[in-house]
């Protein structure tokens, strides 16, 4: 483990009188709690949990599109909602490298008018996006044309609908740049993908100059981290700390991370720590206690060792899956597939409550005082990001979620993560002493508050 110090971020001010980096105290561990969220409008109860509660909100792709709006409106009709509240609270824009969810936005006009700026194969055809948010066939910007990077750069800043840019860029602290990482793409050569992977990373830095200049220490964030392994020159995609300010790890202990069978794929479930505990530490400089320009590392956490997206019918088709269907409402459950809505959402509640220590443990051992946790089933607003709309069994959430874990006393870390056994550590807090075992995630880890 190349970390031999514990870094200090509160009372930094980056050179030239710039804002510090972001910084999360260590009293309780709620306070590293951010999250990337959407498609519905917030009540108030729920803005005001989130205003109070979270470090950082990302607002996602199709926000309002329930309530007719475009994201750009949704996105920062909520940044108000939510800055009204508690100005503090970050709020940031996430937008598509590949234009993923371009539907529901505005700036999709623009885009589709401009045939010249898609990206095509080495053949000629157009490249569909493959996320199944795109609609069959949606093309994608060509990174490397430089009139589509720069329509890309100017959208999360430019005001929509009454919001002017003025109004934005006081508004949004940064940016998720989802697709930010290396793509490995059909019939196209492995020398032009380096080429798009550049360009693509070029772009990114413009967006995250155009921040820089707002002066408010905005952070684009790019996701992300990776151990899917698609470029032999930077298979986990640490690149992109060298263009933006942030970057987001989005698979822990689940999907490329799982075999076949279930179980963790030890070697790949450790190298995605090793890689948060790299970001966190990167760009550090100076005597022990100083960070310049630290980057911020925003980690995403799930219910369980995903293995990609339920077929089954019912409620639990599109939701997340184990590898024998064993998830709330797969027809491998407990509930079965004609289970109601509010079985289904009773039992991820149950499966968030049962992943949480895992989850939080696995953060906090590697944890630096720039380092983000979240955890939730995916990425809709009921799937436990905030509390219900309506009646209690309309979403994920679990009220108890912050008092048990999240709000008890921790302290700063007394040391950094020890290697105790076979893919196994601990790491002792002021106020708790985490165990980290990937070999029992469930019955091996645990959190003690002293």
């Amino acid at each position: 483990m190349a970390m031999t110090t514990l870094v200090s971020l509160l009372t930094l001010q980056a050179a030239g009188g710039a804002p510090a980096p972001w910084a999360h105290a260590w009293d309780t561990p709620g306070q590293a709690w951010w999250g990337d969220f959407g498609y519905s409008l917030l009540d108030q109860s729920q803005a005001t949990f989130i205003a109070d509660n979270y470090f950082l909100a990302s607002l996602e792709k199709c926000t309002g599109k329930g309530e007719g709006l475009f994201t750009e409106q949704g996105i920062y009709q909520t940044a108000k909602q939510l800055k009204a509240i508690n100005e503090s609270v970050k709020t940031v824009f996430y937008w598509h490298t590949g234009q993923a969810g371009i539907n529901c936005f505005a700036a999709e006009a623009e885009f589709l008018a401009h045939k010249e700026w898609w990206l095509k194969d080495d053949n000629g055809n157009i490249v569909g996006h493959k996320d199944s948010t795109h609609p069959a066939g949606q093309p994608r910007i060509d990174w490397t044309i430089q009139a589509a990077a720069e329509w890309w750069v100017s959208v999360p800043l430019r005001g929509y609908n009454g919001t002017s840019a003025e109004e934005a860029a006081a508004l949004i602290d940064g940016v998720l740049a989802d697709g930010a990482g290396f793509e490995s793409i059909p019939n196209i050569t492995a020398a032009r993908l380096q080429t798009l992977n550049d360009a693509k990373l070029a772009m990114l830095q413009k967006l995250q100059q155009q921040f820089d200049a707002v002066g408010r220490g905005g952070v684009v964030f790019g996701n992300g981290l990776s151990e899917y392994d698609q470029n032999p020159e930077d298979p986990h995609n640490r690149r992109l700390l060298a263009a933006v300010q942030g970057v987001q790890n989005e698979h822990y202990a689940a999907f490329e991370q799982v075999l076949p069978n279930g179980s963790l794929n030890l070697a790949k479930t450790a190298d995605a720590l090793d890689n948060i505990e790299w970001a966190s530490l990167s760009n550090v400089h100076g005597a022990p206690g100083w960070c310049v320009g630290c980057k911020q590392v925003f980690c995403s956490f799930w219910a369980g060792p995903y293995v990609g997206f339920s077929a089954d019918p019912g409620l639990a088709r599109g939701w997340p899956k184990y590898h024998d269907n064993s998830q709330p409402c797969g027809s491998n459950s407990t509930q079965g597939v004609n289970c109601t809505t509010v079985e289904h959402f009773a039992g991820w509640q149950q499966e968030l409550d049962r992943w949480l220590p895992f989850n939080l443990a696995s953060f906090l051992a590697v944890a630096q005082q720039n380092t983000w946790f979240t955890q939730a089933v995916w990425y809709a607003d009921n799937q436990g990001f905030a509390p219900c709309r309506a009646d209690p069994g309309s979403c994920a959430f679990d009220p108890t979620f912050y008092s048990d874990y999240l709000k008890k006393p921790l302290g700063k870390p007394l040391e950094v993560r020890q290697k105790v056994g076979f893919y196994k550590w601990t790491r002792r807090f002021e106020h708790a002493t985490v165990t980290l075992d990937l070999t029992s995630p469930l019955d091996g880890t645990s959190i003690v508050f002293h």
